[in-house]
């Protein structure tokens, strides 16, 4: 009798744990771009630290997702950053939640110049090009961070989803952001931490889940079979994502089991093949298109528009001056193979930059010069190239310096232009005033 008893009791238990504790939302996301593969504080390796700008830059030349992790300083500030202690990042001993703002802002990353970057900063950077995996950081009840991040993540118009270890900061920031796509990280925390109480054993079985209600489950590889993951993944259909997946064979291995993996020591992912884009202002845009075409490791060069606020201008209101756009060329490149600083060389070859006004015949502001920059980095470049210019030749330079914002593509009649019409191009070069020289 009483072990029936205790028999009844006992699966009582264990189907509240299955059908109450640990079962998952299970939703789908507004976007499924999101559900795609995610480099582990970016693409790092080398001389480029992890959760670095540099490391987020690399993966968005290569098209891959990016997983960062946030956490306060002691004055609210949201900065990019893994570990609770600075030591094995920046050789400085302390916490950074226990760091004033300014104070994080003069460390530097793994003895190179790079700093520790908020979290505002990285979304500028990304500005929409990949998707952002974005994990919140702490190990209590306190859920301030989900506070602080909410205002900044509700401005941000790109795709991104959150994850965390703690369910009571994935319970708090859907509160904040209610159609948040947001998922539980797991290992097995027993094993993992050597603590035995029940804190670690709830965390373990994800008996917690009923807190944080995830939509998906981030997964330790090394318990990808086990049983929390299996019944929420497998019998209640939570989306599979695992960490920390190490070089191409254990990559391949999670394609196959449909995981999307968090990755590093990486390089090669099926979403590499396209590169990067550049967007350069030079005039017409017939005129500058056979240069970039014709150097190595430049993908595609196509003419279009931008700078302007109207939504898909016509040419020939842009050559009239009616929309604020200019004729503009897209360089797809492989980044690996030619820098942005050598596209702006042979910008600055094929353009008169001391002419305010257009360029050679072409006259008004849709023919003016301007680099429209995807990166702090292309800023950099093409501020630091317009100052050595203006030093150089002791004349004023008028390329303007503006961020991307949209390009809307010309008709096709405008696409390669010197190839489909070679002697109206040659013509069109001749009687324009164009000449190709070295302004240098």
């Amino acid at each position: 009798m009483i072990f029936a008893i205790i028999s009844a009791i006992l699966l009582f238990l264990f189907l509240v744990y299955i059908f109450f504790l640990a079962r998952p939302l299970s939703k789908n996301p507004q976007n499924p771009d999101v559900l795609c593969e995610y480099a582990h504080r970016g693409l790092y390796g080398g001389s480029i630290p992890e959760n670095s700008l540099a490391a987020f830059e690399r993966a968005i030349n290569r098209s891959v997702g990016i997983e960062l992790d946030v956490q306060l300083s002691s004055d609210g500030e949201v900065f990019v950053f893994h570990d609770s202690d600075l030591k094995r990042m920046t050789g400085v001993n302390g916490q950074l939640c226990k760091m004033m703002s300014h104070q994080i802002e003069e460390l530097r990353l793994s003895e190179t110049d790079m700093h520790i970057p908020k979290l505002s900063e990285v979304l500028s950077l990304v500005n929409g090009r990949v998707p952002i995996l974005v994990e919140l950081k702490g190990e209590n009840l306190d859920t301030s961070l989900c506070d602080k991040i909410a205002p900044i993540l509700k401005e941000y118009s790109g795709d991104y989803i959150v994850e965390s270890f703690n369910p009571f900061l994935i319970r708090k920031i859907k509160k904040l952001i209610p159609d948040v796509f947001a998922g539980q990280l797991y290992t097995n925390v027993c094993k993992e931490q050597k603590k035995y109480n029940p804190i670690t054993f709830m965390l373990t079985i994800m008996a917690f889940n009923f807190v944080s209600r995830p939509a998906f489950i981030a997964y330790n590889k090394e318990y990808g079979r086990s049983f929390p993951v299996r019944l929420t993944t497998e019998f209640f259909h939570a989306h599979k994502f695992v960490w920390t997946v190490k070089g191409e064979e254990e990559l391949q291995c999670a394609r196959s089991l449909k995981e999307h993996a968090i990755f590093e020591e990486v390089f090669d992912t099926k979403k590499t093949e396209l590169s990067s884009s550049a967007y350069f202002a030079g005039g017409c845009f017939w005129c500058i298109t056979p240069d970039f075409k014709e150097k190595n490791g430049v993908v595609a060069v196509t003419a279009g528009f931008s700078g302007g606020e109207e939504k898909d201008p016509s040419y020939l209101d842009v050559k009239h001056q009616k929309t604020g756009h200019r004729e503009t060329v897209k360089v797809d490149y492989d980044p690996d193979t030619v820098s942005f600083d050598e596209l702006f060389d042979i910008f600055l070859l094929n353009v008169d930059p001391f002419d305010k006004d257009g360029q050679f015949i072409d006259r008004g502001h849709s023919y003016t010069l301007a680099v429209y920059y995807t990166s702090e980095s292309e800023k950099h470049i093409a501020e630091k190239k317009i100052t050595e210019l203006e030093t150089d030749s002791g004349k004023s330079v008028y390329i303007s310096v503006e961020p991307f914002k949209t390009f809307y593509e010309a008709g096709q009649e405008h696409q390669d232009y010197y190839l489909k019409h070679p002697e109206e191009f040659a013509c069109e070069i001749k009687n324009s005033g164009r000449k190709k020289k070295n302004l240098k």
